[in-house]
């Protein structure tokens, strides 16, 4: 019995390099050309400008005169493997630049497999001269047929020699060989099937290094006389190789052409039909009879398959260790399901030959799985060795150890002559239709434990699974997969749902991916998500698709519990009522990708129109009862990295792309460069009951970074004015198929991705919100600890609006983008904050300071009472105490103690009357009425900052900040009078106490 035995690579002290040249002889250093037909990517009969060099030298064949190219033939008589077909009556020949490997050597050998169709004349396949006149230089070597005989050149014609009995359409493997330091009787051979039928004398001792070009199918450029021949490959070393890569290279040769060579070196027989055609990717390691160590063996193989294998410790003379796959070479492997192991199997299996009395001991084994497994780690891999080909009885199931996508045997195994070998993965999760295998859960189902293991369902009925954790989710034929109500699935790869299958999100139930880069996820079937949108038919909502079909959505997808959504004509504002099939107005379908504030910027898209991945849309309710509709999605769900295309400074409507909760404050961090990285959502209102513009009821909520604020009634004029919300703030979560609107800067494409994903459930106490009318939920910031402030400012029987202060670490007393957000409701009567000469709606700062005074603005048109509070504090630094101050009278109100009523007269843009301040005039301390009678002032001449100090307060320090938040100055214990270079702007500067009181006040520097 001959017997192999393979271990972890790296045990031994012998270290080779990877052999990666044809039947794993050879790398670039010797290799210097290798033209293989089987890597052109063309269609059969399309001519081939250029033939890739596979040795890593970059040496690749060409032809720019698109009549001189061969043609391509995708499935030749060469074992079906492609070829090139020169053809002589179109002069086709191709030529690759000189290369220093390719000549200038003291030894040369040539492979090229040939069927010659017509041996008249002159059939050149390799040459290497300038050309022909008497014994002329630049002349390295040439290898043609001149008529049947097939003709050397070494140098020069002078010693040519040719071999006879050949013949048209017969295909052969040739090869010629030359080494300078032979005795010079026998310096050059020329071989057909791996047997030498011709050896001639050379008076030559090294081959020159020629300046011309490499000619194929000609014997120089210009020589006129043109190969008909069909070359499936053609390989250089620029030495000649000893007898036992040469007898491994043609063992390569001929498995793979199907091309019977000499018996005498026809080691691998695992080609034979009746063995089972292991043609493919054919690699040895050996040592020949009577030749020495180490010229004459060897023992490092991987050519063009995945397995390498290399180092025996015993090895005799004349054994050799040959292996070779059932599957087409350039052809990926990939994992099948195993039902008889209930694991995963290669779809190609390798057969062995074991030769003379068979190489023993220890060697190395490693495979290449390089688009077959993920490089995370997670696969529990084993090669198994059988003697049967079904696997069903293996000798050694023994580990592979993973490094990347290089998986090596870990401990001692062994082969027999005959034997064949595959790779089975064991970190799956199968159900077949009854029975569960392999899940960490009870009765063997996935749990959340389970993130390196692959979910295969194989067929129905049904599954109902929730709260597990798998690296992929496969579905095949009639599975079903329903996702339990209020739990989660997490894949942290892709999802493949056959044509058949479903996976059904149930209630409020999410899918999660975690995956980078573009969507993994594929199949016709479909995933089946579901959102409630109001029922009002007079009410938007702004949605978004968490699924697509063919890269994109259409309303006309859309479904509900009885079949699909139908859509009037758009002339048709309230289809009748009824939703069996249910029949939505055609007529509020937009999306909008513009420029701000511009009505006109919305886009009808209609039921037809196709909706990108991350794009939002409107559509109204449906007029079946009160409250809400419940709608479905069916399609391939979204994942990955998506993009949206946006212009610069304008608006875009988008939404969570996502089965699942959208985290706003990674989505906003992640576009922050390049937008507000401020959300607005809007909301009709309930008490909406009119599809006329002027009397729509409803407005902006809006999220940054810092806070949220609910949404205001929009009284630009554009709409009535009236209503309240009823929805909260919106929160750090965003609900699944939920829209809303984002303002860019740069017209850089707005992202998603994984990363911006999460589990929360909607209408929790603590989760998401979808913005339709009706619904009470009242989310919180999910572990958020920052201070943060809502303040109510309504007018009575009208409208409230409300505005947002909060402190965050990352904020300034300046403006910062995306925690200092605009207010986008341009309301004639309302209060905002009033930072560097605009309005806004939400004010971070970066600590909580009492002696904060923040100024207010108002804009009243219309005279009257109205009222102002406190909507909500979260988070409450201690004992917080607010207080709203009237500079005209003198006047604070504690907003602690109940709204304050009052009466307002018209007030044009005023923002230095009311201010909000945190500690009451009438208990400052001396210190704090100090501080606040400080002032400061740029002296532009002098470039001095004066600090105006008339009561001597002890400044600790002052910071000078610009307007985006960076830190200019430190100035420590600062003089009334400070110089500062400066550059023209507005500028902030901070005055601190020792007791840790602060001021900010602006200054200009002109």
């Amino acid at each position: 019995m001959n017997r192999l035995i393979l271990v972890l690579l790296g045990l031994f002290s012998i270290s080779l390099t990877a052999q990666n040249g044809p039947g794993g002889v050879g790398d670039s250093s010797i290799n210097g050309l290798w033209l293989d037909a089987n890597t052109i990517a063309v269609s059969n009969g399309d001519p081939v400008p250029t033939w890739n060099d596979t040795s890593g030298n970059g040496n690749d064949a060409f032809q720019t005169v698109i009549s001189d190219q061969p043609s391509y033939i995708a499935a030749s008589s060469f074992n079906s493997y492609p070829a090139l077909d020169f053809n002589r009556s179109s002069s086709q020949w191709m030529q690759v630049a000189d290369a220093p490997i390719l000549d200038g050597t003291s030894s040369i050998n040539y492979f090229a497999v040939v069927r010659p169709t017509n041996l008249s004349g002159i059939n050149a396949i390799v040459a290497k001269r300038r050309e022909y006149s008497g014994f002329n230089s630049d002349y390295a070597y040439t290898f043609f047929f001149n008529g049947t005989p097939l003709n050397l050149d070494i140098n020069t014609a002078n010693n040519r020699f040719n071999a006879s009995g050949f013949s048209s359409n017969t295909n052969y493997l040739l090869s010629f060989g030359f080494d300078g330091a032979r005795s010079s009787s026998s310096r050059s051979v020329i071989s057909r099937n791996g047997a030498v039928i011709r050896t001639s004398s050379e008076s030559s001792t090294s081959i020159i290094d020629s300046s011309s070009p490499l000619t194929i199918g000609l014997l120089n450029v210009a020589d006129g006389r043109y190969l008909d021949a069909e070359i499936a490959e053609i390989i250089h070393f620029n030495r000649e190789l000893n007898a036992t890569e040469s007898i491994i290279v043609n063992n390569y040769l001929s498995a793979k052409y199907d091309i019977s060579i000499a018996s005498a070196i026809d080691y691998y027989t695992q080609d034979d039909p009746a063995n089972g055609d292991f043609d493919h990717d054919v690699a040895g390691i050996g040592r020949e009879p009577g030749t020495s160590f180490p010229s004459g063996q060897h023992l490092d193989s991987q050519g063009t398959g995945i397995v390498r294998i290399s180092s025996p410790t015993n090895i005799g003379s004349g054994d050799y260790l040959f292996w070779g796959r059932d599957t087409k070479s350039g052809v990926t492997p990939k994992f099948v399901i195993n039902t008889v192991d209930n694991n995963l199997i290669l779809d190609t299996k390798w057969r062995v030959s074991n030769v003379s009395n068979g190489i023993g001991g220890n060697l190395n084994f490693e495979i290449d799985l390089t688009g077959v497994v993920e490089p995370d780690g997670c696969d529990d891999l084993q090669l198994i060795i059988d003697n049967d080909s079904d696997f069903s009885s293996p000798k050694f199931p023994e580990t592979l150890s993973l490094s990347g996508t290089i998986a090596t045997a870990i401990t001692e195994v062994g082969f027999d002559d005959g034997d064949y070998f595959t790779i089975v993965r064991n970190n799956v999760v199968i159900y077949d239709g009854t029975t569960w295998f392999n899940g960490s859960g009870s009765g063997s189902i996935p749990d959340l434990t389970d993130n390196c293991k692959d979910l295969y369902i194989l067929s129905g009925p049904r599954v109902d699974l929730g709260n597990f954790s798998v690296r992929s989710i496969q579905l095949f034929g009639n599975a079903r997969l329903r996702v339990n109500n209020d739990e989660v699935a997490i894949v942290e790869n892709g999802i493949f749902i056959d044509t058949n299958a479903r996976i059904i999100l149930r209630g409020r139930s999410q899918l999660i991916q975690n995956h980078t880069g573009a969507n993994l996820n594929s199949g016709d079937g479909i995933l089946r998500a579901r959102q409630q949108g109001t029922a009002n038919r007079y009410n938007y909502n702004f949605w978004s698709s968490p699924v697509h079909r063919s890269g994109n959505w259409q309303l006309q997808y859309l479904q509900n519990g009885n079949g699909p959504v139908l859509f009037s004509p758009i002339s048709e504002a309230n289809p009748s009522a009824g939703d069996n099939p249910l029949t939505l107005s055609g007529r509020w379908l937009y999306t909008y990708n513009g420029a701000r504030n511009d009505y006109n910027a919305w886009n009808y898209i209609g039921a037809s129109g196709a909706i990108l991945p991350g794009e939002g849309y409107t559509m109204k309710g449906s007029g079946i009862g009160t409250g809400t509709y419940n709608y479905l999605f069916d399609g391939t769900p979204n994942s990955g990295d998506i993009s949206i295309p946006v212009t610069a400074n304008g608006s875009v409507l988008v939404g969570n792309p996502y089965p699942s909760a959208l985290d706003m404050n990674q989505f906003l961090s992640d576009n922050a460069a390049n937008t507000t990285a401020t959300a607005y959502f809007y909301e009709q209102f309930d008490t909406n009951n009119s599809h006329l513009l002027n009397e729509y009821q409803g407005g902006y909520a809006t999220r940054n970074l810092m806070m949220g604020t609910p949404a205001t009634a929009d009284t630009s004029g554009l709409t009535s004015g009236l209503g309240t919300a009823s929805k909260p703030a919106p929160n750090q979560y965003t609900a699944v198929a939920q829209g809303f609107f984002m303002d860019t800067t740069t017209g850089a494409d707005i992202v998603f991705n994984n990363d911006q994903r999460d589990f929360v459930r909607e209408n929790d106490a603590t989760g998401s919100v979808f913005y339709r009318a009706s619904g009470n939920s009242n989310p919180a910031l999910i572990g958020d600890s920052r201070t943060t402030i809502t303040l109510s400012f309504s007018k009575p029987n009208a409208y409230v609006k409300y505005i947002g202060l909060g402190y965050d670490s990352r904020a300034t007393y300046g403006v910062d983008n995306g925690f200092d957000a605009i207010d986008k409701n341009d309301e004639p009567d309302g209060m905002r904050w009033y930072l560097n000469q605009e309005d806004y709606i939400i004010q971070a700062l970066p600590q909580f300071n009492k002696a904060d005074v923040l100024p207010l603005r108002f804009n009243i048109e219309n005279a009257g009472n109205y009222t102002i509070g406190i909507e909500s504090v979260k988070n409450d630094p201690g004992n917080l105490q607010i207080y709203l101050f009237d500079q005209l009278t003198g006047v604070e109100y504690k907003l602690n103690d109940g709204p304050v009523n009052l009466t307002l007269p018209i007030l044009n843009q005023v923002s230095d009357r009311f201010s909000i301040r945190f500690e009451s005039i009438a208990t400052l301390t001396v210190e704090t009425t100090a501080l606040e009678n400080v002032s400061v002032q740029f002296l532009n001449r002098e470039s001095v900052l004066e600090i105006r100090n008339a009561t001597n307060l002890s400044i600790e320090k002052a910071q000078v900040f610009s307007m985006n938040g960076q830190l200019l100055h430190i100035i420590n214990e600062p003089k009334t009078h400070t110089g500062l270079n400066l550059s023209s702007g507005i500028y902030i500067v901070q005055l601190m106490t020792q007791n840790g009181l602060q001021k900010s006040e602006k200054f200009i520097v002109e």
